[in-house]
C-alpha cells in the first residue's frame, strides 16, 4: 500500500519582500499624484493663458476700434474744415477761411495725420494770398510773410517724390506769393524774390500735363514774373524777357476759356508786356505794339468791371491810357488829338479808384503819365488851352513829387523831376507870346 504524503503549508511571506511591494506602491502613488497635479496645473495654465490672449485681443481691438473712430472723427474735422474754409474764400472772406484752417490744425496735426495737415497749410497759405491780394499796406506784407511761412511748412511733407502733385501745386503758390513779395520790393530784394518765384514756377511746370488749367496758370504767373523782371532791366536784357513773357502769355490764353477771370488776367499782362516792348523795341511800327496792347486790354475790361473788379479796373484803365499815349505819339493830328484825349480820360477813371491814401505808388505814377499827356496835349494846341493844360500837367508833376521822393524813388523822382523841368520851360515860352 503506498504512502500518501501530506500537503505541506505556503511559506510565510517574507518580510522584506512586503515592504518592498509596499515601497513601489507608494512610490508608484506619489508619482500618480504628482503626474495628477502636473496635469491640472497644465491645463489651469493653458487655461488662464487663452483667457489672457483672449482679454489682449478683446483690449487690442477695443484700443483699434478707439484709433479708428478717433481717426473717422479727424477726417470728418479735415473735410468739414475743407468745406467751411472754401465757402468763405468763395464769398471773398479770406480772413475768416484761414481761422477755419488754423482751428482745424489744432487737433489734425503733422504728427497724427500730416498729409491732411500739409493740405490744411497748403489752402491757409493760399486764403492768405488771396487775402493779400485784395488789400495793401502793412498788413499785406504780413500775409505776404504767413502765406509763405505756411507753403513751406506743406513742402516738409509734399516732398515730390512722394506727392508729386500737391508738390508742385504748393510750389506755384509759392511762387505766386514770391511775386507780388517782388512787385512791392525794391533793388536786389526785388531780384532775388522774383527769381525764386521763376524756380518755384518751373518747379511746377515739369509736374502739370500741358494746356490744363495748372499748367496755365503756371504759364501766366511767369509771365507776370518775367514783365516784372523786364521793367526793372537794361534795354537788351528787357526785350529778351518781354518776348519770353508774351510767349507764356499767350500759350496760357490759348488754355484758357474765354472771359473767365484766369483769361482777363492774361489778357491784361499781355497788353502791359506789349506797351512795354513798345518803350524800348527795336520793332517797326508794323508791328503796332501799342495797339495790340489796346486791343488785349479791351478784352480785359469785358470782365473786369468797375463794380465787381475796381483794382483791376483800374490797372486795366492806366495801362489803357499808356497805350493810347504810344500810339498818339506815333501819328499825327488830327489822330493824334483823338488818341491823347482817349489817353487822358483812361488815366482820369483810373484815379477814380487810385486814390492817394490808400494806393500812394499807383496814384504817383498815374499822375505823372496823366501830366505827361496834358503836355503832349498842350504842345496840340494855341494860346490860352495851351497854357491852361501846361499848367496842369505841371501840377500832375508836382503833387507826385510828393510821394516819388529822392530817398525812396530815386529812379522815379529824376524821372519826374525833368519832366516838370521840360514843362515848366514850355509853359514860360507860351506864357511869353
Amino acid at each position: 500500500m503506498e504512502n500518501q504524503s501530506n500537503p505541506q503549508p505556503d511559506p510565510q511571506p517574507n518580510a522584506g519582500w512586503l515592504k518592498s511591494v509596499l515601497s513601489k506602491l507608494k512610490q508608484n502613488l506619489h508619482l500618480a499624484i504628482i503626474i495628477s497635479l502636473t496635469s491640472l496645473c497644465a491645463t489651469i495654465t493653458v487655461a488662464f493663458w487663452n483667457n489672457y490672449k483672449q482679454d489682449q485681443r478683446m483690449e487690442n481691438s477695443r484700443a483699434q476700434q478707439e484709433v479708428q473712430r478717433e481717426r473717422d472723427r479727424l477726417e470728418r474735422l479735415f473735410e468739414s474744415g475743407k468745406r467751411r474754409g472754401r465757402d468763405f474764400e468763395d464769398k471773398k472772406k479770406y480772413e475768416e477761411a484761414v481761422n477755419v484752417y488754423q482751428k482745424a490744425q489744432k487737433e489734425i496735426t503733422r504728427a497724427t495725420m500730416p498729409e491732411s495737415w500739409a493740405e490744411l497749410q497748403y489752402l491757409q497759405g493760399c486764403a492768405l494770398l488771396k487775402h493779400a491780394l485784395a488789400i495793401k499796406g502793412p498788413v499785406r506784407a504780413r500775409l505776404l510773410d504767413d502765406a509763405v511761412i505756411a507753403f513751406d511748412e506743406a513742402l516738409t511733407v509734399y516732398t515730390r517724390k512722394n506727392f508729386r502733385e500737391g508738390w508742385a501745386d504748393t510750389r506755384q503758390w509759392l511762387g505766386r506769393a514770391r511775386v507780388i513779395q517782388a512787385e512791392t520790393s525794391n533793388g536786389p530784394k526785388r531780384n532775388d524774390l522774383l527769381d525764386q518765384a521763376i524756380q518755384a514756377f518751373r518747379n511746377a511746370e515739369e509736374t502739370y500735363t500741358g494746356h490744363s488749367r495748372d499748367w496755365a496758370n503756371t504759364q501766366s504767373w511767369l509771365g507776370r514774373a518775367w514783365v516784372n523782371q523786364a521793367e526793372m532791366s537794361d534795354s537788351q536784357t528787357r526785350d529778351g524777357l518781354l518776348d519770353q513773357a508774351v510767349q507764356a502769355f499767350r500759350q496760357a490764353a490759348e488754355a484758357y476759356t474765354e472771359r473767365s477771370q484766369d483769361w482777363a488776367a492774361t489778357q491784361y499782362w499781355l497788353g502791359r508786356a506789349w506797351v512795354n516792348q513798345a518803350d524800348t523795341s527795336d520793332k517797326t511800327n508794323d508791328d503796332n505794339l501799342p495797339g495790340r496792347a489796346e486791343r488785349a486790354l479791351i478784352r480785359a475790361l469785358e470782365v473786369y468791371t468797375r463794380e465787381e473788379f475796381p483794382q483791376d479796373w483800374a490797372h486795366v484803365q492806366f495801362w489803357l491810357g499808356r497805350a493810347f499815349l504810344k500810339q498818339a505819339l506815333a501819328v499825327e493830328n488830327p489822330e493824334r488829338s483823338r488818341l491823347l484825349d482817349k489817353a487822358e480820360q483812361a488815366f482820369r477813371k483810373a484815379l477814380e479808384v487810385r486814390a492817394r491814401r490808400d494806393w500812394p505808388e499807383d496814384w504817383a505814377m498815374t499822375q505823372n503819365h496823366l501830366g505827361e499827356t496834358l503836355r503832349h496835349q498842350a504842345m496840340a494846341s494855341e494860346d490860352e488851352p495851351r497854357v491852361r493844360l501846361l499848367k496842369e500837367a505841371i501840377h500832375c508833376f508836382e503833387i507826385s513829387l510828393d510821394i516819388y521822393t529822392e530817398k525812396n524813388f530815386p529812379s522815379r523822382h529824376k524821372d519826374t523831376q525833368e519832366n516838370l523841368s521840360q514843362t515848366l520851360r514850355l509853359l514860360t515860352e507860351a506864357e511869353g507870346k
